[in-house]
C-alpha cells in the first residue's frame, strides 16, 4: 500500500511539474527554423580552432556580452569547430548551426567562454 501511495504521490508531481508555472505565455524562442531557408539577423560564426584557442588560455571574443533583437528576428550561430559550446542559453553542437527566432519578449541568459565577461545576454524587446 505505501508503495501505490509513493506512487500517486510521484505521479501528482508530475502532472504539477509539466502543467505548473501558470501564467507563462509561452517560450521566448520559436521552434528552430531550417537553417537553409531562413535569413539571419544576426550570425555569429565559431571557427574551427576556437576550443584549441581557449584550451591555450587566449581571450576568445566572438558573441557580445549583450545582444538585443526584436520579436520576430532571427539568430543564426554557426560552430565550424570540432567542440560544441555554450553560448548563453543555446548549446550548439560540433559543426552545427543554431537558428533561433525570438516569438514574445523576454531576456535570455547563460554562460559562454566566447565572451570575456564569461556570459551571453538576450534582451527581446517587442
Amino acid at each position: 500500500m505505501r508503495g501505490l501511495i509513493t506512487l500517486a504521490a510521484l505521479a501528482l508531481l508530475a502532472v504539477v511539474a509539466v502543467t505548473g508555472c501558470g501564467g507563462d505565455s509561452g517560450p521566448l524562442t520559436a521552434a528552430p527554423d531550417d537553417p537553409g531557408t531562413v535569413e539571419a539577423d544576426y550570425e555569429y560564426v565559431i571557427p574551427d580552432g576556437t576550443a584549441d584557442r581557449l584550451a591555450q588560455g587566449e581571450v576568445v571574443e566572438i558573441m557580445p556580452s549583450t545582444l538585443t533583437v526584436r520579436v520576430g528576428e532571427v539568430l543564426v550561430i554557426r560552430n565550424q569547430d570540432r567542440v560544441g559550446q555554450q553560448v548563453g542559453p543555446f548549446w550548439v553542437g560540433a559543426g552545427e548551426t543554431l537558428t533561433q527566432r525570438f516569438s514574445r519578449p523576454g531576456r535570455l541568459e547563460g554562460a559562454c567562454v566566447l565572451q570575456p565577461s564569461g556570459k551571453f545576454i538576450i534582451d527581446i524587446v517587442g
